[in-house]
């Protein structure tokens, strides 16, 4: 991971993908910096817990830094248990 907002993250990958894909993310909130308490009350997530995502690739561009590598920039979704149960519903 190379950033992360409230918003969504931006990482690189070994391989490109297409805009508007859907992913799977999975963040570990005590890598999260303790300054970003914003970040914890918006997704409703305590420092112990594992976070799951879903996202939305919104860009992707050859890496200036990472030869071969593609940097992604996503924004979130929702979080997936949450998007689970409204399905089920």
């Amino acid at each position: 991971m190379l950033d992360f907002s409230a918003a969504g993250i931006r990482f690189v990958s070994d391989k490109p993908l297409e805009k508007n894909s859907r992913l799977r993310i999975r963040l570990d909130p005590k890598q999260i910096d303790e300054g970003s308490s914003e970040w914890f009350r918006l997704w409703d997530v305590q420092k112990d817990d594992q976070l799951n995502m879903q996202g939305k690739v919104m860009w992707c561009m050859a890496s200036g830094s990472d030869e071969g590598g593609y940097e992604i920039g996503t924004c979130f979704v929702g979080k997936l248990d949450d998007l689970e149960d409204k399905r089920n519903s």
